[in-house]
């Protein structure tokens, strides 16, 4: 490093003060902690796994009923995908952006994944199971109407 003498002298006598801008943060710590007692006091780690399970097998029975529009669902808990098959008349990038904009019609929105052949479905740790039974339900008329 190249600076001024009389900063590295300082630098010698204190040493250098780095690390992580919130590193330690009374205010950062006490966020922390109450998001770790809600997690547990609400149990949201297992509702997520609950929830997780419960979307997962809706999907592959989605999958099952529409082997012509998806290929694969994977993930874990509440982070899961949907993979798009490409079809005769319809590259499964197409598919997808049809069912996102039906979907976003219906007031939900979906992510399409980087390749834009998959939705990525990532509903929060709060979500409740109605409003993944209505997920699931829109996405089911989306991807048959696609």
């Amino acid at each position: 490093m190249v600076f001024e003498r009389s900063w590295g002298e300082e630098l010698r006598r204190t040493g250098l003060n780095h690390g992580l801008t919130f590193g330690g943060h009374p205010l950062g710590c006490s966020a922390a902690r109450q998001t770790i007692r809600i997690l547990k006091e609400e149990r949201l780690v297992d509702r997520a796994r609950s929830l997780g399970r419960y979307l997962l097998g809706r999907l592959e029975e989605i999958r099952d009923a529409h082997p012509e529009a998806l290929s694969d669902v994977r993930g874990h808990g509440l982070l899961l995908a949907i993979q798009f098959r490409s079809g005769r008349r319809l590259p499964a990038a197409r598919r997808v952006e049809k069912v996102c904009t039906g979907a976003l019609g219906e007031g939900i929105r979906l992510l399409p994944g980087s390749d834009g052949t998959s939705i990525v479905l990532c509903p929060p740790f709060t979500v409740s199971a109605s409003r993944v039974a209505c997920l699931l339900d829109v996405l089911e008329r989306q991807v048959r109407a696609a």
